[in-house]
């Protein structure tokens, strides 16, 4: 199944936390369109995921400094048995429910450990510098009254993402015009003034990134930062993602990042979905 989707300049790409495994479940195909498509065979849905492991025993190996996954501990990330697999290409929800039933943690633990993992022909950074990511993360309910945001340790730290993120903005309000005011700004409701008011976009979104030695960011971090009281992760989910979807939009077309990929935090996942929905909604008016 293939679904063209386009959602005026910004790009979405949602990976469901259930097919993950499938490299070419949400791909990329340019600056305004995105292919998604779910494999026809369970095999092939899950060709990737040895790919991953591989990634991730090697980065997790290089960081730590212990074989992964270490004897003593869960793997991160389990490789799915030939047997679970065939949910992917269950007729029904009861079929793929009971598949599921039939299997367990413990099995997907022992698949994990017993097969053998070869090591990439690139490493990670490698693969990042070709292409790199960026992360664009829904918050969960009630996000805005907590003050430890998702990828914390990362948004926290300097980030070279960031610096040109605020540079872009800076030099779009260097020329005062009403189209770049509204590039630059977006509305959100504010508690003590009882009313929505126009906030810089740099305090609806919170950036960080992951460099490599030379600086170079290999995954940015865009938290869809909701400010403090204004019930943005609360109420409906679609005029929630219609929030979202308008502040990412913005992003885009200063960025024009080209690989995006949405991660839902909790109730984020949801909103997440309702984006795509609306994206797709969209595409079909357009």
């Amino acid at each position: 199944m293939k679904t063209q989707i386009k959602f005026g300049l910004s790009v979405i790409t949602l990976i469901s936390s259930m097919q993950a495994t499938s490299s070419e479940l949400c791909r990329l195909e340019s600056g305004v369109t995105i292919k998604c498509q779910t494999e026809s065979k369970h095999i092939s849905a899950c060709s990737s995921a040895p790919l991953f492991h591989s990634y991730l025993k090697e980065t997790v190996t290089e960081i730590t400094g212990k074989a992964y996954p270490d004897p003593g501990f869960e793997p991160y990330h389990y490789l799915l048995t030939p047997e679970l697999a065939k949910m992917l290409s269950s007729k029904t929800i009861d079929d793929a429910m009971e598949i599921g039933r039939l299997s367990s943690l413990k099995s997907l633990n022992d698949y994990t450990r017993a097969t053998p993992v070869m090591s990439p022909k690139m490493t990670a950074d490698q693969v990042l510098r070709k292409k790199p990511i960026t992360l664009v993360v829904v918050p969960g309910v009630f996000g805005e009254f907590i003050l430890v945001r998702p990828f914390e340790e990362v948004l926290a730290r300097p980030s070279v993402a960031r610096d040109g993120f605020l540079s872009n903005l800076a030099q779009l309000r260097g020329t005062q015009t009403l189209s770049n005011y509204s590039k630059t700004h977006d509305t959100s409701f504010e508690l003590d003034k009882l009313q929505n008011v126009d906030l810089p976009l740099e305090d609806v979104m919170n950036l960080g990134s992951i460099n490599d030695s030379s600086g170079l960011p290999l995954v940015k971090i865009v938290f869809l930062f909701a400010p403090f009281a204004s019930l943005e992760t609360a109420g409906d989910i679609a005029s929630r993602a219609t929030i979202f979807n308008r502040r990412l939009q913005k992003y885009m077309e200063i960025e024009k990042d080209e690989n995006i990929v949405l991660v839902g935090y909790s109730r984020g996942t949801d909103i997440a979905l309702e984006m795509l929905s609306q994206a797709q909604a969209h595409n079909g008016k357009s």
